[in-house]
């Protein structure tokens, strides 16, 4: 290896020593941090944040699917009932079922979304939409946010407690305007109220703008998470969380066994009442009679009619001779290679038959007639006799 090939390696090697020496000296790791797309069961479950969130807070949660579980929910605890979809499924009866749990001590948050005011479930607050003509000025508040821009949100705090949360607006059409029963707090926004919230009974009652709050995108956002947590510290620090968001609507059969069964009934007496007027009713059962069964020479004689008829003597005649080929084969092999003339006068001396005859039974090519079918027949069984 010359002097110049061993100088450049050695200046390479130095170079990348050094590059690297300066990299890893002067790089400094930083962490950043993006969201990504969301999983499946988070884009089926739009509180799924929430239900994790509750879950590290030491809260159980459980999910209401079935309109008829909200007739039946257990004492204490929590229920967040989602409106958006659910509006069929709350009747007056169901509605007042609520509210008698509520006054037993529940704690119900409800979503205001499209509700309406005829909703059994709001009409006893006198809740109304609000006027979106008349905006609020200086109710909501705006800060720049490096990586958002500029962001707007309204300031809420609960009573008795000089902590102040930000929450985002809202929507303008979700806002609301109490009745003549006076809340016990609201937050407002610039076109009404976003919040409001009113003691029933021995429970609390909190109508919300939105659920928009709680779901995945905005549980993070402001002050979303610590707020919903100082609600449920204050107004029911026990029981069970109960997430209703979408409920599923019952079956045409789950709905007539629980609200018309007794029509039910009745249909089913007047149906088998008239299948027992219609029914034809006859006497006792009469026994089958057993098939007559006929014998084997029975069925040879009608297959021997038949082929008589179809003019078929010669199939019949054919079997009878191979049947005194097939003795001579077993009893007599020695005439079978005896030539035809000598074997028919063999045979002639064994039966005492005449030759002329044997030779008509055994060897005539001729479609045989009645009269000959039964002369050649009777010698074909005098032969087998014989042999």
């Amino acid at each position: 290896m010359s002097r110049r090939i061993l100088f450049w390696i050695v200046g390479v090697v130095v170079f990348v020593t050094l590059a690297a020496y300066l990299f890893f000296e002067n790089m400094e790791p930083e962490i950043v941090q993006k969201k990504s797309g969301m999983s499946l069961e988070a884009r089926r479950n739009r509180y799924l944040a929430t239900e994790r969130f509750l879950a590290r807070m030491g809260r159980q949660t459980q999910r209401i699917e079935r309109p008829v579980a909200l007739e039946s929910l257990p004492e204490g605890g929590v229920l967040i009932l989602a409106t958006a979809g659910n509006n069929d499924v709350m009747n007056a009866d169901r509605a007042q079922k609520i509210l008698d749990w509520v006054a037993r001590g529940g704690y119900l948050i409800l979503e205001w979304d499209w509700i309406g005011t005829e909703n059994p479930l709001v009409a006893p607050f006198g809740v109304k939409e609000g006027d979106r003509e008349e905006e609020k000025k200086g109710i909501v508040r705006r800060e720049r946010d490096v990586s958002s821009g500029t962001s707007f949100f309204v300031e809420a705090s609960l009573p008795g407690s000089g902590q102040r949360y930000r929450l985002s607006p809202g929507h303008t059409m979700d806002s609301m305007e109490a009745g003549e029963t006076p809340p016990l707090w609201q937050v407002e926004n610039r076109y009404g109220n976003d919040m409001l919230h009113y003691a029933w009974g021995r429970g609390n009652v909190t109508l919300i703008g939105s659920l928009g709050l709680l779901n995945n995108h905005e549980l993070g956002d402001f002050d979303h998470a610590e707020f919903f947590w100082a609600l449920l510290r204050r107004y029911q620090p026990e029981g069970v969380i109960h997430f209703a968001q979408r409920l599923e609507y019952q079956t045409l059969w789950q709905w007539l066994s629980t609200t018309a069964w007794r029509a039910l009934l009745g249909t089913a007496a007047l149906i088998l009442l008239w299948l027992f007027w219609v029914v034809p009713r006859f006497g006792c059962v009469r026994a089958v009679p057993e098939v007559e069964r006929r014998g084997l020479s029975e069925h040879l004689l009608a297959l021997g009619r038949c082929l008589w008829r179809e003019k078929a003597l010669a199939s019949l005649l054919d079997t009878a001779r191979r049947e005194i080929d097939q003795r001579l084969a077993q009893r007599h092999p020695r005439l079978l290679r005896l030539p035809v003339p000598e074997q028919h006068q063999e045979l002639a001396r064994q039966s005492g038959l005449a030759v002329a005859e044997i030779n008509a039974a055994l060897g005539s090519v001729t479609p045989p007639s009645p009269e000959t079918f039964t002369r050649a027949m009777q010698t074909v069984q005098d032969l087998e006799r014989a042999l």
